[in-house]
């Protein structure tokens, strides 16, 4: 009949679900996560705290919790600071500053306790435990190093903290772990540990910027990325560094392969993450 419309051809069809699946794939992440995606919250010791900054903030505002500035962030036209809460922090009411033009003021949130198992490890080369007094100038170096790599600030407006494992493997040893060394009391654990095979690729969770590399005496051979706005990870322990200073990562991008350099017992990645300056559990950012 006349009036009758033509069917497309199969040919045409098929291309136009091909690009509806395209868009799709592009377009789902953004409804889903918007310009910035946020970890998991989590507010004890190690965790992170999430805060709405209340009223119609015009300008960006700044933010900070004991000395160090945190991360804040445009999510759905309103302001939210994400603020990583120290293992050493005291259950109860805690504040941050807010700063906004010429007008400052405090939000209270609430952190609850939390104790964390002992883990006991063995190591073969007792340096490791106790330094020789030759290499402790070198350490003091090698800290100042470290720590001005976690106080790194960038500016950053879209920072997509919905990371990825940087290595398929077991996880041999949790965040927050009590340590203690052939029986000596050490630190708690600041990060994840992954077994996983010799010479197995590292991959970078997220997009960043490689702001250091080199060989330490307890992490050996490292890499630090910064992923805006005081957000950084630390991949420890790599046989093979694979990047360089300044280098621009993208998420999914090889960083470096599994070792046993620095105090390992084992072929792993020490996986870190810094917020404010302040160690949290990586796992609330998978």
């Amino acid at each position: 009949m006349s009036g009758d419309r033509p069917r497309p051809s199969p040919h045409i069809l098929m291309k136009t679900i091909i690009q509806f699946f395209i868009l799709a794939f592009f377009l789902i992440p953004i409804l889903c996560f918007g310009a910035s995606s946020l970890p998991k919250e989590s507010l004890v010791p190690g965790g992170i705290a999430i805060l709405k900054i209340p009223g119609k903030v015009k300008s960006v505002p700044t933010g900070y919790f004991q000395q160090h500035r945190l991360m804040i962030l445009n999510i759905k036209n309103h302001w939210e600071a994400i603020v990583g809460i120290p293992l050493a922090a005291k259950a109860g009411i805690h504040y941050i500053s807010i700063t906004e033009g010429k007008k400052t003021f405090q939000l209270a949130f609430k952190i609850q306790s939390k104790k964390y198992p002992a883990e006991y490890i063995t190591l073969k080369h007792k340096k490791y435990v106790m330094p020789k007094k030759e290499f402790l100038e070198a350490l003091k170096k090698q800290q100042k190093i470290i720590q001005h790599c976690f106080m790194h600030w960038r500016d950053e407006k879209i920072i997509n903290m919905h990371f990825k494992m940087p290595v398929d493997g077991r996880i041999s040893s949790r965040f927050g772990f009590q340590r203690y060394y052939n029986g000596e009391k050490r630190s708690q654990h600041r990060g994840i540990d992954i077994a996983a095979s010799h010479g197995v690729y590292v991959r970078a969770p997220g997009n960043g910027i490689v702001i250091n590399t080199g060989k330490y005496y307890f992490t050996g051979k490292t890499v630090f990325i910064d992923h805006g706005q005081n957000l950084i990870t630390v991949y420890a322990h790599l046989h093979k560094i694979l990047v360089h200073k300044n280098q621009v990562i993208k998420r999914g991008q090889i960083i470096g392969t599994i070792g046993r350099t620095g105090r390992a017992t084992g072929p792993h990645l020490h996986w870190g993450v810094s917020l404010n300056n302040t160690r949290v559990d990586p796992m609330l950012f998978l």
